[in-house]
């Protein structure tokens, strides 16, 4: 049922940790 929700929440964890990064 989450399969949808797991490619968004793979992307949203990259970009987080791209954040992170760039701060």
């Amino acid at each position: 049922m989450k399969r949808r929700s797991s490619l968004k929440t793979h992307v949203s964890e990259t970009h987080d940790s791209e954040q992170i990064t760039l701060s």
